[in-house]
């Protein structure tokens, strides 16, 4: 009786789980990157432009529109705006598919019938930082509706 329970857990401890480990810590990294989003965003992303950039860039705009408008010319805007996209714009995009990476090893590792725990570990944390990303954004919007309805409130509209 003993040799068999010995021979089954020996059984036990020879399960693979290489896809579900390597799921399990791109889950990890994915939920690091998803919960650090502010701070990443704050830091990498490229600075807004100030004031003084936009009112020059203005009145540059004016100025060229009164000397056509004098002369008899059409203003024509020849130089179109050209929107140039930073990586920090596909953030979310890359966070989730980062979290997905993690998911879907975790499955594969459940499917190769490997450590059910850590494959689903690893689907569980991959799911959570997926959901993680728009948590924040959730987060911002219930203040918001709270403070909308505090201010209405106390302004004596009933709901």
């Amino acid at each position: 009786m003993q040799e068999k329970n010995q021979n089954k857990t020996a059984q036990m401890m020879d399960v693979r789980h290489d896809f579900a480990i390597i799921g399990l810590f791109i889950a990890l990294f994915a939920l690091a990157l998803s919960v650090s989003t502010p701070w990443i965003l704050d830091h990498f992303a490229p600075p807004a432009p100030t004031i003084e950039d936009v009112a020059i860039e203005k009145a540059v705009g004016i100025k060229d529109k009164l000397i056509l408008a004098l002369k008899g010319e059409e203003y024509k805007d020849s130089a179109p705006k050209i929107e140039i996209t930073h990586w920090t714009d596909y953030w979310s995009l890359i966070v989730i598919l980062i979290a997905f990476g993690g998911v879907f090893n975790g499955s594969l590792g459940m499917i190769r019938a490997e450590t059910r725990i850590v494959g689903g570990t690893a689907i569980f944390i991959g799911m959570a930082a997926i959901i993680a990303q728009y948590a924040w954004i959730a987060l911002g919007v219930l203040v918001l509706t709270l403070l909308v309805i505090g201010i209405l409130s106390a302004m004596g509209v009933s709901f």
